[in-house]
């Protein structure tokens, strides 16, 4: 028997529907190694595990069926029918091959559009699971800046606290060099009938025209009023040194005045209701004597 003639029996055979005798000729042949019919013996399993896969008990769309109505109407007739006796034996035969021929094209439509749809809920699943990453990676970033500018907060006053240390560890030591500086001229402020229990002494050093003021027993005072202490000149003119708020009764107040003011010879501390102007606009609490020498 020929490869050719065997092409219907290595059917049968992948089908499972060879006779006994017929199936061991055909392993004998096919285990001689006869490369034709080895390839017609896989393209029939094949075609097997396509008709498994079609029959695999879920419900084929409606386009698929549509199909094979299609291609059962258009298919060939057979012109007569198969002789009785041979018709049980090749009946299984002419049934695979029908059915490849009417599954084959819709069959493999419908493994492509599986395929296809399989593929696309692998990436949505992807794109899901990387927009899942960003969104957490972006609530990290938020976390990170808030972190950020909350650190930048804590160390700009950590470098405020520091300039305020530094200013005062400064203005400190100028005090301390001033008190014992041989030259330095206080004046004291005695109390008017304003503050009968306050007092107040002025610090001057000539050589850089630093004026310290150290002052208790001062009344409180409401916004936008605030105490003033002036200055009044050899020269005859009156300066403003500066304003203060008393805290608890107690002031102090660290200022340099131009040198071309002159020397002072006197100073008062008055009440002012606003932010004072050239000259004094409030009653005077304080008040003091001729410079003297310590």
């Amino acid at each position: 028997m020929s490869c050719e003639a065997r092409r219907d029996p290595v059917l049968l055979f992948a089908f499972g529907l060879l006779e006994d005798a017929e199936a061991a000729e055909l392993r004998t042949h096919l285990a001689g190694g006869c490369p034709e019919c080895a390839r017609h013996l896989a393209e029939a399993r094949g075609l097997r595990a396509a008709l498994d896969l079609a029959a695999g008990g879920e419900e084929p769309p409606a386009a698929l069926g549509a199909e094979l109505r299609r291609r059962i109407e258009r298919g060939p007739r057979l012109a007569a029918p198969l002789p009785r006796r041979s018709r049980g034996r090749f009946a299984p035969l002419l049934l695979a091959a029908g059915l490849a021929a009417l599954v084959a094209g819709p069959l493999g439509w419908l493994v492509s559009e599986r395929r296809a749809e399989t593929l696309l809920a692998a990436r949505a699943a992807e794109v899901a699971e990387l927009r899942a990453v960003s969104g957490a990676l972006k609530e990290q970033l938020a976390e990170l800046r808030e972190e950020q500018e909350a650190l930048d907060e804590e160390l700009a006053e950590v470098e405020a606290r520091s300039r305020t240390m530094e200013s005062d560890l400064e203005r400190s030591q100028r005090q301390v060099a001033m008190l014992v500086d041989p030259g330095l001229v206080t004046l004291d402020l005695g109390p008017t009938s304003a503050q009968s229990e306050a007092r107040a002494r002025v610090f001057w050093e000539w050589d850089d025209y630093y004026c310290y003021l150290n002052a208790e027993g001062l009344g409180n005072v409401a916004p936008p009023a605030v105490y003033a202490l002036w200055l009044d000149t050899e020269s005859g003119d009156r300066i403003l040194a500066g304003t203060f708020a008393p805290a608890e009764g107690r002031a102090t107040l660290w200022v340099q005045l131009p040198r071309d003011m002159g020397r002072a010879v006197a100073a008062q501390i008055t009440l002012e209701p606003e932010a004072p102007g050239p000259s004094p606009a409030g009653p005077v609490q304080l008040r003091s004597a001729s410079a003297g020498h310590s």
